[in-house]
């Protein structure tokens, strides 16, 4: 194990045959792109700016063009080369060009550097997604309204540099970890997806089964009665709990982000009173889908009026209603029934027009407690996925700092 010094900073210890480089040392000296103004007509070789790199991709059909002198070809970009940011907020993003659909010349925006033979493009762009070189980014960038990155400050950028042969085993690690990562990470999102079709696919199973044909169907304004009006503003300097569109999760159907506001703050639409146990229908496009049962917390608040209260009265349970307003049938019924062209929406009257198969209250409350169960088991599987889903977004981090400390 040996360690050594680079301007007066101590470095990591490294493993044997490893040593601490500036980046200017192994790589030829960074260059600025090409000033020229962006052309979607064929005028000369592809300009490559800062925007079209978007989540480590570029989409060549959609980078445009800009007259160029052929004959200068240096700033034509080869396959191998790193470009990178040098100034806005994505200052440090870089990207390695592999497969150039043409000749491509890099904007002003950019800086590109070209390694040497004692380190590989690969192993390079890795270090540059890594902890240790973004730290070095945040602490030697400069700053001002546009914080920038220079050639000097990235030829000083220091980089842990194994030989070569260890280099090009490292990447290739990395590149199958990867693979392994996002197969991990569709895993997980499969998962979940399959564990959010369980409550529909059992609402169907329920409203379009033979049995609930047989049940007597009623309209919505028939069981359940409107919510009362209340204008907080004639309260001005006392406090309520707002439930408007934002504040329903439109996935987990919970209102999750109440606002609490003065009276004399209140909006014009902060007009109905809530009750524990109303179902809360979004009656605007495009949050027809915003749909939340009223929680023990939130009753005698207010809500917006663009939504449809629906209070159950005794001859309706509130969680086989709510899960009614669930069911495709009445999704595409509402959705269908939506007018207006500046806000389009669908009417309170309209709603409470909708007929919903009512069975014996018995026969709903066991319906009720079954899909309670399911929401409840979603919930958990959801809340399962998601953990999973950030333990493997995180293996990256902790391979590159493996990776660069020699441990991989």
């Amino acid at each position: 194990m040996s360690g050594e010094q680079i301007d007066g900073k101590s470095q990591r210890i490294l493993p044997s045959g490893w040593r601490w480089v500036k980046l200017g040392e192994v790589c030829e000296k960074p260059e600025y792109g090409y000033t020229a103004s962006a052309e979607f007509n064929r005028v000369g070789p592809k300009l490559l700016r800062i925007t079209d790199i978007q989540n480590g991709e570029v989409d060549w059909d959609k980078v445009p063009y800009c007259k160029h002198n052929r004959e200068d070809s240096k700033c034509f970009l080869k396959s191998g080369d790193i470009v990178l940011a040098r100034t806005g907020g994505t200052t440090g993003k870089s990207f390695m060009i592999k497969d150039v659909p043409s000749q491509v010349v890099f904007a002003s925006y950019l800086i590109r550097v070209k390694t040497t033979t004692a380190l590989t493009s690969d192993y390079l762009y890795l270090f540059l997604q890594s902890e240790s070189y973004w730290k070095q980014v945040e602490a030697n960038k400069r700053g001002g309204a546009q914080p920038n990155m220079n050639a000097t400050l990235l030829s000083n950028i220091t980089l842990p540099l194994p030989p070569v042969h260890e280099q090009e085993r490292i990447a290739a690690n990395i590149r199958e970890i990867t693979k392994e990562v996002e197969r991990a990470q569709q895993a997980c999102k499969a998962q979940l997806e399959a564990a959010k079709t369980l409550p529909q696919s059992y609402l169907r199973q329920v409203f379009e089964s033979d049995e609930a044909k047989k049940w007597e169907r009623r309209k919505l304004g028939e069981v359940c009665s409107q919510a009362s009006n209340r204008d907080p503003r004639l309260s001005p300097d006392l406090p309520f709990l707002y439930i408007d569109i934002s504040a329903i999760d439109s996935h987990s159907k919970r209102i999750t982000n109440v606002h609490k506001i003065l009276g004399k703050h209140a909006p014009s639409r902060a007009r109905q009173v809530v009750k524990r146990n109303d179902v809360l229908i979004a009656t605007t496009r495009p949050n027809l889908n915003a749909v939340a049962l009223v929680p023990d917390e939130l009753d005698n608040e207010v809500c917006s009026t663009g939504f449809c209260v629906l209070r159950p009265t005794n001859a309706i349970d509130a969680v086989f209603l709510f899960s009614f307003t669930q069911s495709d049938d009445f999704v595409k019924l509402v959705s269908g029934q939506v007018r207006g062209m500046l806000y389009p929406a669908v009417s309170d009257n309209y709603v409470r027009s909708v007929a919903i198969p009512v069975p014996p209250l018995p026969e709903q409350k066991r319906i009720a407690a079954k899909i309670g169960d399911m929401m409840k088991e979603m919930r958990h599987i959801q809340a399962a996925c998601e953990a999973q889903v950030a333990a493997v977004k995180a293996l990256p981090r902790v391979v590159l700092r493996k990776a660069f400390s020699g441990e991989l």
